[in-house]
């Protein structure tokens, strides 16, 4: 940063100590390698005053010519970049350098770089640096809010769907209707339960018996009821050994199947036991759902007051970064203007600079011309004067 102010002061220096070729090399290269700076403005104007004293006027008025049209770019250049500055809308994207690494472009911001030579001087002012960085640094944080914003909304989406699945899911269990089915399989299961531990010890058992040897047991039920009507009023003895061969004739049959018959009951008891687990299991889940789903509506408040909180925290870095914009854009304006008259006040000074060589050219031209004109009158008057012969023939005449 101190370079330019070195190449300045050795041009000056080397002025100072009559070293003027040196110091002539040194301006030249000054304000031909800053353009904008100030200093280099003033060093033009010193390069050409410097020819003009240390070679001839005439190479003085070029090189002051050189200097006026040098400052009327300048000015020119400021000029168009007032217009086109003024009308840009988003200061960090106005004349930026182009980040050539994705890796930035990805993650965060790149710091602001602009190309324009006119914005990189008023940069170097502190309080504008600042106004950018603070641009950088709300972009920043606009950026990562939005980012956030956009994964809250879409958490609540997913959360909204979560709980419109669980709604339905909680609807379709609800009508089932479990607590009267879980009560009507345990009623069922009370039956089988007694029904076995009663008559896993009786051969005879109806619960047993598959529907003929069922119909039989009725029979011999009718029978032994008409032999005991009967059996006073006749002999029924014959009867009697008939009904209860019979009756061992199906009791051998039973018993042969009693142990296949008991075991497929205490696998009916079991089924209904597993149905019993399983309704009961599903009404369980039902009410998981039903606190789950009160559960997801608190998430869902939740990550509607994030929203809240994140689209009200944009809105205020917005404002805020729209006010630090226009400050920093009245701060860009009020160094153009300042520039502007330092360039119009180096412009008035090299044209009087200029004027002042045209007038010593003007007077030494008039001096020249003068004594050029003396020169002739002198040469005029001697070829007027008489020769020595004719004067001394002018003399005779007379005495005679």
């Amino acid at each position: 940063p101190y370079a330019e102010s070195a190449v300045f002061l050795f041009a000056f220096a080397a002025q100072n100590v009559q070293q003027y070729a040196v110091a002539n090399k040194l301006l030249t290269l000054h304000f031909r390698k800053y353009p904008f700076s100030p200093l280099a403005w003033q060093s033009a104007e010193l390069m050409a005053e410097q020819v003009s004293q240390q070679q001839s006027l005439a190479q003085g008025v070029s090189a002051y010519q050189k200097v006026e049209a040098y400052f009327k770019q300048r000015i020119k250049s400021l000029h168009d970049f007032q217009q086109v500055f003024s009308k840009a809308n988003n200061l960090l994207e106005f004349s930026a350098v182009e980040a050539k690494d994705s890796h930035f472009k990805n993650e965060s911001l790149v710091q602001y770089l602009p190309q324009s030579p006119w914005l990189q001087h008023a940069l170097l002012d502190s309080q504008l640096s600042s106004l950018y960085q603070g641009l950088h640094d709300i972009d920043e944080q606009i950026m990562q809010s939005q980012a956030l914003l956009e994964k809250t909304e879409w958490l609540a989406e997913i959360i909204s769907l979560n709980q419109a699945r669980k709604q339905r899911v909680v609807k379709q269990l609800q009508q089932q209707n479990y607590p009267e089915k879980i009560q009507a399989l345990q009623l069922k299961r009370n039956t089988l339960a007694k029904q076995l531990a009663e008559n896993v010890e009786q051969p005879l058992a109806a619960t047993f018996a598959d529907k003929t040897q069922l119909k039989w047991l009725q029979r011999i039920t009718r029978s032994e009821t008409a032999i005991a009507t009967i059996s006073p009023q006749k002999n029924t003895s014959d009867y009697q050994q008939r009904l209860t061969r019979l009756k061992g004739v199906l009791a051998w049959q039973m018993s042969e199947q009693h142990s296949d018959r008991a075991w497929q009951h205490q696998q009916q008891l079991k089924q209904v036991d597993s149905a019993i687990a399983g309704l009961t299991k599903r009404q369980n889940t039902v009410k998981q759902l039903s606190l789950s789903e009160a559960n997801l509506s608190a998430k869902m408040l939740k990550q509607t007051q994030s929203k809240v909180e994140l689209q009200q925290l944009i809105a205020k870095l917005t404002v805020l970064r729209k006010k630090m914009t226009a400050l920093a854009s009245s701060k860009v304006a009020l160094f153009i203007d300042e520039q502007s008259l330092l360039l119009n006040e180096h412009l008035l000074s090299t044209r009087r600079g200029m004027a002042k060589v045209l007038e010593k050219m003007s007077e030494v031209d008039r001096k020249m011309a003068i004594k050029l004109s003396s020169s002739k009158l002198a040469a005029s008057f001697d070829n007027r004067q008489p020769s020595p012969k004719n004067v001394n023939a002018l003399n005779l005449q007379g005495e005679q």
